[in-house]
Protein backbone atom coordinates (compact mmCIF):
# COMPACT_ATOMS: atom_id res chain seq x y z
CA UNK A 1 0.00 0.00 0.00
CA UNK A 2 1.42 3.31 -1.09
CA UNK A 3 0.36 6.40 0.55
CA UNK A 4 1.03 9.55 -1.68
CA UNK A 5 2.91 12.56 -0.37
CA UNK A 6 1.55 15.92 0.06
CA UNK A 7 3.14 17.45 -2.89
CA UNK A 8 2.46 14.66 -4.79
CA UNK A 9 -1.35 14.70 -4.05
CA UNK A 10 -0.85 18.40 -5.28
CA UNK A 11 0.82 17.56 -8.38
CA UNK A 12 -2.23 14.81 -9.13
CA UNK A 13 0.30 12.43 -10.37
CA UNK A 14 3.25 9.94 -9.01
CA UNK A 15 5.49 6.82 -10.73
CA UNK A 16 6.57 4.78 -8.95
CA UNK A 17 9.55 2.26 -10.11
CA UNK A 18 9.67 -1.55 -9.64
CA UNK A 19 13.37 -2.81 -9.98
CA UNK A 20 14.18 -6.31 -9.82
CA UNK A 21 17.52 -7.72 -7.68
CA UNK A 22 19.94 -8.76 -9.97
CA UNK A 23 19.66 -12.65 -10.59
CA UNK A 24 22.09 -14.97 -10.34
CA UNK A 25 23.42 -16.08 -14.01
CA UNK A 26 23.57 -14.21 -16.52
CA UNK A 27 20.57 -12.68 -16.85
CA UNK A 28 20.50 -8.67 -16.01
CA UNK A 29 17.57 -7.22 -13.73
CA UNK A 30 14.58 -5.43 -14.98
CA UNK A 31 12.76 -2.19 -14.52
CA UNK A 32 9.20 -1.59 -14.63
CA UNK A 33 7.01 1.83 -14.19
CA UNK A 34 3.69 2.42 -12.90
CA UNK A 35 2.30 6.30 -13.43
CA UNK A 36 -0.68 6.75 -10.43
CA UNK A 37 -3.06 9.56 -11.56
CA UNK A 38 -4.69 11.13 -7.74
CA UNK A 39 -7.86 12.73 -8.18
CA UNK A 40 -8.62 15.48 -5.33
CA UNK A 41 -11.68 14.82 -3.02
CA UNK A 42 -14.50 16.73 -4.11
CA UNK A 43 -15.32 18.84 -0.91
CA UNK A 44 -18.55 20.54 0.59
CA UNK A 45 -19.00 23.41 3.35
CA UNK A 46 -22.77 24.32 4.10
CA UNK A 47 -21.41 26.55 6.34
CA UNK A 48 -22.04 27.83 10.00
CA UNK A 49 -24.71 27.46 12.17
CA UNK A 50 -27.34 29.90 12.24
CA UNK A 51 -29.97 31.82 14.37
CA UNK A 52 -32.59 33.92 12.55
CA UNK A 53 -35.76 36.00 12.98
CA UNK A 54 -39.10 33.71 11.69
CA UNK A 55 -40.41 35.01 8.88
CA UNK A 56 -37.05 36.08 7.09
CA UNK A 57 -34.65 34.30 4.28
CA UNK A 58 -31.92 32.95 5.51
CA UNK A 59 -28.86 33.63 2.77
CA UNK A 60 -26.69 29.93 2.64
CA UNK A 61 -23.09 30.13 2.65
CA UNK A 62 -22.54 26.88 0.87
CA UNK A 63 -18.95 26.44 -0.81
CA UNK A 64 -17.29 23.29 -2.58
CA UNK A 65 -13.45 22.30 -3.75
CA UNK A 66 -11.01 19.79 -4.95
CA UNK A 67 -12.86 18.07 -7.99
CA UNK A 68 -16.31 19.29 -7.38
CA UNK A 69 -17.54 21.34 -9.95
CA UNK A 70 -21.32 22.38 -8.77
CA UNK A 71 -23.21 21.01 -5.48
CA UNK A 72 -27.12 20.98 -4.68
CA UNK A 73 -28.90 21.51 -1.71
CA UNK A 74 -31.86 19.71 -0.28
CA UNK A 75 -34.08 18.87 2.85
CA UNK A 76 -36.44 21.21 4.25
CA UNK A 77 -40.10 22.06 3.03
CA UNK A 78 -39.34 25.81 2.13
CA UNK A 79 -38.05 27.41 -1.16
CA UNK A 80 -34.66 28.09 -2.39
CA UNK A 81 -34.14 31.34 -4.98
CA UNK A 82 -33.35 31.34 -7.66
CA UNK A 83 -32.43 27.51 -7.13
CA UNK A 84 -31.39 24.91 -5.03
CA UNK A 85 -28.15 24.68 -6.91
CA UNK A 86 -26.75 27.99 -6.51
CA UNK A 87 -24.64 28.02 -3.45
CA UNK A 88 -25.76 31.37 -1.81
CA UNK A 89 -29.20 30.94 -2.55
CA UNK A 90 -31.99 32.43 -0.59
CA UNK A 91 -33.36 29.90 1.77
CA UNK A 92 -37.47 30.78 3.08
CA UNK A 93 -38.44 28.01 5.47
CA UNK A 94 -41.86 26.94 5.37
CA UNK A 95 -44.84 27.41 8.26
CA UNK A 96 -43.93 24.88 9.75
CA UNK A 97 -40.24 24.80 9.87
CA UNK A 98 -40.65 28.04 11.89
CA UNK A 99 -43.11 26.49 14.23
CA UNK A 100 -40.86 23.71 14.54
CA UNK A 101 -38.19 26.31 15.30
CA UNK A 102 -35.37 24.80 12.89
CA UNK A 103 -34.36 22.92 9.52
CA UNK A 104 -31.20 21.18 7.98
CA UNK A 105 -30.21 21.51 5.39
CA UNK A 106 -27.36 19.23 3.24
CA UNK A 107 -25.38 20.65 0.51
CA UNK A 108 -24.24 17.49 -2.08
CA UNK A 109 -21.73 17.87 -4.58
CA UNK A 110 -22.26 16.56 -8.04
CA UNK A 111 -20.38 12.80 -9.01
CA UNK A 112 -17.25 14.17 -10.42
CA UNK A 113 -15.48 12.35 -12.95
CA UNK A 114 -12.86 9.47 -11.59
CA UNK A 115 -12.83 7.14 -9.03
CA UNK A 116 -13.73 10.02 -5.67
CA UNK A 117 -17.87 9.76 -4.76
CA UNK A 118 -19.65 12.85 -4.36
CA UNK A 119 -19.30 14.33 -1.01
CA UNK A 120 -21.94 16.12 1.72
CA UNK A 121 -21.99 18.56 4.25
CA UNK A 122 -25.14 19.63 6.73
CA UNK A 123 -26.08 23.07 8.23
CA UNK A 124 -28.75 23.55 10.97
CA UNK A 125 -30.85 26.87 11.14
CA UNK A 126 -32.52 27.81 14.19
CA UNK A 127 -35.49 30.31 14.08
CA UNK A 128 -36.00 33.11 16.84
CA UNK A 129 -39.71 34.41 16.74
CA UNK A 130 -40.36 37.58 15.91
CA UNK A 131 -42.64 40.34 18.13
CA UNK A 132 -46.01 40.73 18.21
CA UNK A 133 -46.36 44.38 18.05
CA UNK A 134 -49.40 46.08 19.80
CA UNK A 135 -49.81 49.14 21.91
CA UNK A 136 -52.48 51.51 23.87
CA UNK A 137 -53.32 54.75 24.61
CA UNK A 138 -55.15 56.57 27.39
CA UNK A 139 -56.90 59.24 25.81
CA UNK A 140 -56.80 58.71 21.95
CA UNK A 141 -59.78 61.81 21.36
CA UNK A 142 -58.85 65.43 22.07
CA UNK A 143 -58.74 69.32 21.45
CA UNK A 144 -55.54 70.52 21.29
CA UNK A 145 -53.27 70.68 22.83
CA UNK A 146 -53.86 67.02 22.82
CA UNK A 147 -51.81 64.94 25.33
CA UNK A 148 -51.81 60.91 25.36
CA UNK A 149 -50.28 58.47 27.10
CA UNK A 150 -49.18 55.33 25.18
CA UNK A 151 -48.40 51.96 26.53
CA UNK A 152 -46.87 49.04 25.03
CA UNK A 153 -48.42 45.43 24.81
CA UNK A 154 -45.97 44.10 22.40
CA UNK A 155 -45.27 39.96 23.70
CA UNK A 156 -42.26 37.68 22.30
CA UNK A 157 -42.64 34.33 22.06
CA UNK A 158 -40.36 31.79 24.34
CA UNK A 159 -37.81 33.61 26.55
CA UNK A 160 -37.25 36.58 24.45
CA UNK A 161 -37.86 39.96 25.47
CA UNK A 162 -38.51 43.28 23.69
CA UNK A 163 -35.10 45.29 24.07
CA UNK A 164 -35.83 48.59 22.14
CA UNK A 165 -38.70 50.54 20.74
CA UNK A 166 -39.29 53.07 18.02
CA UNK A 167 -42.10 55.40 18.00
CA UNK A 168 -43.85 57.22 15.36
CA UNK A 169 -46.69 59.59 16.37
CA UNK A 170 -47.17 60.64 12.36
CA UNK A 171 -47.51 64.27 13.21
CA UNK A 172 -43.71 65.57 11.82
CA UNK A 173 -41.88 65.07 15.40
CA UNK A 174 -39.08 63.37 16.38
CA UNK A 175 -41.04 60.29 17.95
CA UNK A 176 -39.59 58.40 21.08
CA UNK A 177 -37.80 55.48 22.29
CA UNK A 178 -39.28 54.96 25.50
CA UNK A 179 -41.11 51.95 26.24
CA UNK A 180 -44.02 54.04 27.36
CA UNK A 181 -43.66 57.53 26.44
CA UNK A 182 -46.04 60.13 26.82
CA UNK A 183 -46.57 62.62 23.90
CA UNK A 184 -48.29 65.92 23.10
CA UNK A 185 -50.25 66.69 19.58
CA UNK A 186 -50.50 70.78 18.90
CA UNK A 187 -52.58 70.77 15.59
CA UNK A 188 -55.78 69.06 14.90
CA UNK A 189 -55.69 66.11 12.47
CA UNK A 190 -55.98 62.38 12.30
CA UNK A 191 -52.63 60.73 13.26
CA UNK A 192 -51.24 57.21 12.13
CA UNK A 193 -49.30 56.17 15.13
CA UNK A 194 -46.53 53.35 14.66
CA UNK A 195 -44.92 51.40 16.80
CA UNK A 196 -41.46 49.09 15.88
CA UNK A 197 -40.01 47.09 18.10
CA UNK A 198 -36.51 45.08 18.68
CA UNK A 199 -36.18 41.48 20.24
CA UNK A 200 -32.76 40.90 22.34
CA UNK A 201 -31.74 38.57 19.40
CA UNK A 202 -32.51 41.46 16.66
CA UNK A 203 -35.59 40.35 15.45
CA UNK A 204 -38.14 43.59 14.05
CA UNK A 205 -42.09 44.12 13.96
CA UNK A 206 -44.07 47.39 13.32
CA UNK A 207 -47.53 47.56 13.82
CA UNK A 208 -49.67 50.94 12.57
CA UNK A 209 -52.68 52.18 14.05
CA UNK A 210 -54.12 54.30 11.06
CA UNK A 211 -55.76 57.50 12.16
CA UNK A 212 -55.31 56.65 16.25
CA UNK A 213 -55.40 60.16 17.51
CA UNK A 214 -57.96 62.17 16.44
CA UNK A 215 -57.11 65.56 17.69
CA UNK A 216 -60.11 68.67 17.28
CA UNK A 217 -59.60 72.18 16.93
CA UNK A 218 -61.44 74.49 19.80
CA UNK A 219 -64.56 76.29 18.32
CA UNK A 220 -63.74 80.38 17.89
CA UNK A 221 -66.54 82.03 19.28
CA UNK A 222 -68.02 84.86 17.87
CA UNK A 223 -71.30 87.34 18.31
CA UNK A 224 -72.08 90.91 17.40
Amino acid sequence: VYIPSTSEAAAGTVTLTLTSINPPGSCPGVIDQMVITINPLPTANAGTVQHVCSGSGITLAGSIGGSAIGATWSGGTGTYSPGNTTLNAIYTASTAEFATGSVTLTLTTNDPPGPCIFSASNVTFYFYDTPIVDFTADSIVGCTIHCTNFTDLSIVAGNDTVSSWAWDFGDGSSGSTLKNPSHCFLHSGYYDVKLTVTSIHGCVSSATKIHYINVFAHPVAAFS
